[in-house]
Formats: structure tokens, C-alpha cells, sequence
């Protein structure tokens, strides 16, 4: 979604991510101010403007052409989705504040007790999909499955890491 709205509007994507995550705030703000801490704050800014950073400073460091072939990508998947889902689960479970994104499904999860968060996720994540297909995001297989499998990674990875931290 982000990544359409940027090039929609002609902004970087650390300025869409900063404006779409400032008026998801005012949700959280609204129903789950349970969920705002320091972790909220670099969440809502630092991972936009390091994306737009990363990409400059790769596209000048990388070879022209480097992640064309299927099998670099391949290669680099699987341990980027790794760290990203293990790095998500312990912002977490830290507690030290959730980014607005990973709080809506939270808040909403938390407001009735009948569908599981990890359900509330899958669900928020096709949503936004398809809000990012009507702004002309490309749609590929990692994001379906990322939308189908993070909800309940982060729920397995989380509930792990907080009976380990609980010791």
C-alpha cells in the first residue's frame, strides 16, 4: 500500500509510510494507547525513512541488476522473512510501544474475544492489500504469503519469547 501511495502522490516512502502511520495513530491513540511507547515512535518514522536510505545506498553499492534473478531473491527471502518475523514478534512482546499498523489488529483482536488475533491479522492484511490494489500495487506470491502466515508466526514466536522472558 505504501509503496502504491508513493508512487500515486510522487512521495518517498518514508514520507507515505510517515503520513499513513500518523493517521493510523489517531486510532491507536483513540482505543489502544496501551500499545504507544518509544517502539511506536521509531516504528512510525525510522523503518519508512531507512527503507528510502537502504534503497539509495544499495543502488549504489549493489550491482545494476543484482535481484532480476529468481534465485538471488529467493535467496535473500527467506532469511529476510526470518529476521523481519522474529524482529516483529520481540518488538512485541518487549512492550516498548507497537507501531500503529501492528496495533489496529491488536486493539481489534482485543475488543471481542471470539476471533484469535492471528485470524484479526490475516483479515487486516488482506484489507490492506486490497486497499493497496486500488491504489496499484503489485500484488506477488510473498505478499499473500506473508498476509496469510504473519499473524500466526507472530502469535507462535510471541508466545514463546514471552514465556521465555517470564522466566
Amino acid at each position: 500500500l505504501n509503496l502504491a501511495l508513493a508512487a500515486k502522490l510522487g512521495m518517498s516512502v518514508g514520507n507515505v509510510q510517515a503520513l499513513v502511520n500518523c493517521i493510523l495513530f489517531v486510532f491507536v491513540i483513540a482505543f489502544g494507547r496501551c500499545y504507544i511507547g518509544f517502539g511506536t515512535l521509531a516504528n512510525m518514522f525510522v523503518v519508512g525513512y531507512s527503507l528510502d536510505f537502504f534503497s539509495r545506498l544499495w543502488a549504489k553499492v549493489l550491482p545494476e541488476g543484482l535481484f532480476d534473478s529468481m534465485a538471488v531473491r529467493v535467496v535473500v527471502l527467506f532469511p529476510a522473512i526470518t529476521i523481519f518475523v522474529v524482529a516483529a514478534a520481540v518488538y512485541m512482546v518487549a512492550e516498548i510501544g507497537t507501531a500503529p499498523y501492528d496495533a489496529i489488529p491488536l486493539i481489534l483482536a482485543k475488543s471481542q474475544s471470539r476471533i484469535p488475533f492471528r485470524a484479526v491479522r490475516i483479515g487486516y492484511d488482506f484489507f490492506v492489500i486490497l486497499l493497496g490494489l486500488m491504489f496499484g500495487a503489485r500484488i506477488g506470491a510473498v505478499t499473500i504469503l506473508m498476509a496469510l502466515t504473519l499473524g500466526p508466526v507472530i502469535t507462535v514466536v510471541g508466545s514463546r519469547l514471552h514465556d521465555f522472558f517470564e522466566r
